[in-house]
């Protein structure tokens, strides 16, 4: 073997660094990791995929969110154009990610917007749902065009193997087809029923049969002339009906005005009259229906047996496929049969805008002598209650301050509690409840406030029917339970007629009570929401570009090391040399071969016999040990 020259093995400081320790192996940088990795569906798939898949995206995405609407009718531009963005990002920047993984999570994020809170939302009625077709009809491009499962082998490029890659016949293509139709379509049905139903109105119904096992005093839908304060109500979570209103309001079925000290009835059991087509007459204390503004409530009932029609005061028309008689009072109850559950009718009713500003000063009028004869006149009760009334509104005016004061002292010196003891019969349930026990519902609650209020001399009657309940965004209906069953007060104000009050419910006054504002901000809560979402999916498909990015990183600092090295090590210049010349002969030097052996290939292919001497050097600067010295005595 040719020795070495001095210079390999005695070379200066200045011109080679030291070598590094025996068995280490230079920094080097791997040929591949610089090219873009591509999945294997999109090697195997045709050119026109990927954009298609991006346009597609975009359509589907701007569908969703342009169908999302945020205070009126204001759309999110930008969030539709950040979507778009991303999706054409996702599809064109991830080319290591296998496009159903692209597509999956946003078809996903853009079904749960359009279906949750973008499809025919009230901003935009009806006119939506070609938005809703836009995206059913790019969906299912999209899942027809892009690969389920990730190919078994690899094969050439352009071996596409999309659902309809192999489906060259009719038939087959249709076969392929339908079951992505009927899967979307069910879909579809499933989770945007409720969004449709939300806007198109049911209309009356007559609904299925009647339960009439549940004809008992304790079904809060059961019309009664009569309200026995010495038994407890029955307040189950069953739902007994759905209403779709714009505002939220008491669903009243009854009104009492005569007290006895234990029961409450009606002075006018005896009258009331048929309603002819859907017209009810409104009585003369009631302003609002005469005066106020008007407003639809859909009811749809769920209960098995009802007979009183729930409806928000003041009903003025009907729209039933049932025969409906009407009190004075002007509440409704059907005269033919019970209803059962499934019937739907409409009511139109007035009410007129108020504050409590208004009413105060309202409260100061006059009251129309027949209305304090039925209503104002003192009623049966204790020596004590009414001293305890005077008391409390000796010094008030206003009939709006009288109320206020008895309900004060209500709140701090009595608790609602549903399980709270019964009053004994024989007893003044009102001096029972506010003198003993302190603890009732809002039956106790609602008679304590009317018979104060009566001996203070303010017109109230009692009023019971249901709270709104709960408002469902979905439907865009208040969902009712029959724990929602509710006694309240009723109080006559000049110019505004009947106006409720309640300790113990947070039912706005009329002119305050949209439903919508009483869900203001909802719908920017549920694009935040989504928002999220899509952060979360594109973190997730963004992972393999993270793995990416890293791996960049790693190798940018591999590629600064190794100029470094260039500038600093003629060892490392050497063997950047003989691999620059391989790689113009066409045989790139392979990662696991050594640079003597490589060099030998070379020589081999018609390179420079000095290519192996000058490998040789490397190696045995970097491996090599020094000969052991000679004996001098052999």
């Amino acid at each position: 073997m040719t020795a070495a020259p001095a210079a390999a093995v005695g070379h200066s400081v200045d011109e080679v660094p030291a070598a590094p320790p025996t068995g280490s192996h230079p920094p080097t940088v791997s040929r591949s990791a610089g090219r873009s990795s591509v999945s294997q569906d999109r090697r195997q798939a045709p050119r026109w995929l990927s954009p298609a898949v991006a346009v597609l995206l975009s359509i589907q995405l701007w569908s969703a969110l342009s169908s999302v609407y945020v205070a009126g009718e204001h759309r999110l531009v930008a969030a539709e154009f950040a979507a778009v963005l991303c999706a054409v990002l996702a599809v064109f920047g991830l080319r290591s990610v296998p496009l159903r993984r692209v597509v999956w999570p946003f078809t996903f994020g853009s079904g749960v917007a359009i279906m949750r809170f973008g499809l025919l939302v009230p901003a935009s009625g009806a006119a939506g749902s070609w938005r809703a077709f836009a995206w059913l009809a790019s969906t299912t491009t999209l899942l027809l065009l892009v690969p389920r499962r990730a190919p078994r082998v690899e094969s050439r490029p352009g071996a596409w193997r999309g659902p309809l890659a192999s489906s060259h016949q009719l038939g087959r293509a249709a076969i392929a087809v339908l079951p992505v139709l009927v899967a979307v379509a069910l879909g579809t049905a499933l989770l945007a029923g409720p969004r449709v139903a939300r806007n198109l109105p049911v209309g009356s119904t007559a609904g299925d049969a009647v339960d009439r096992g549940d004809n008992f005093p304790s079904n809060p839908l059961d019309a009664t002339n009569t309200l026995d304060m010495t038994q407890r109500p029955r307040l189950s979570d069953e739902v007994v009906m759905t209403v779709r209103s714009p505002i939220a309001s008491f669903w009243r079925t009854e009104t009492y005005d005569t007290w006895s000290g234990d029961t409450w009835s009606r002075s006018f059991n005896d009258e009331g009259f048929l309603v002819g087509d859907g017209v009810l007459r409104p009585a003369p204390d009631d302003l609002g229906a005469i005066d106020g503004e008007a407003f639809e409530t859909e009811f749809r009932m769920e209960a098995g047996f009802t007979t009183a029609l729930p409806a928000a005061p003041s009903p003025v028309e009907i729209d039933t496929e049932r025969s409906v008689g009407q009190r004075p009072d002007g509440t409704m109850v059907v005269v033919d049969r019970p209803i059962g559950r499934g019937t739907t009718y409409t009511v139109t009713s007035r009410q007129v805008p108020t504050t409590y500003s208004q009413l105060r000063t309202l409260g100061t009028l006059q009251v129309p002598e027949s209305i304090l004869e039925q209503y104002a006149e003192p009623p049966v009760t204790t020596a004590r209650t009414a001293a305890l009334a005077r008391e409390l509104t000796a010094d008030l005016d206003s009939n709006l301050d009288k109320i206020e004061a008895i309900s004060d002292w209500m709140d701090a010196n009595t608790a609602y509690s549903l399980d709270a003891p019964l009053s004994p019969r024989g007893v003044d349930v009102v001096d029972h409840f506010l003198f003993q026990t302190r603890l009732g519902w809002c039956e106790q609650i609602a008679s304590s406030l009317v018979v104060m209020a009566r001996v203070a001399g303010v017109p109230a009657r009692l009023a019971t029917g249901f709270v709104p309940g709960t408002f469902d965004d979905v439907s865009g209906r208040f969902i009712v339970r029959e724990r929602e069953a509710h006694a309240w007060a009723e109080v006559w104000f000049p110019d505004v007629g009947w106006v409720p009050f309640d300790p113990t419910a947070t039912v706005p006054l009329a002119g305050d009570s949209s439903a919508a504002a009483a869900t203001a901000g909802s719908g920017r809560s549920q694009v935040i929401g989504f928002l999220l979402l899509v952060v979360a999916l594109a973190l997730v498909a963004l992972r393999p570009l993270l793995h990416r990015i890293r791996h960049l990183v790693r190798m940018l600092g591999d590629r600064r090391d190794r100029r470094r090295l260039l500038a600093e090590r003629w060892d490392v210049r050497e063997e950047a040399s003989i691999e620059a010349a391989g790689e113009g002969l066409g045989r790139p030097r392979r990662p696991a071969e050594t640079l003597r052996g490589y060099a030998s290939d070379l020589v081999g292919m018609g390179a420079p016999a000095e290519l192996g001497q000058r490998a040789e050097r490397v190696e045995l600067f970097r491996y090599g040990r020094p000969a052991p010295a000679r004996d001098p005595t052999r």
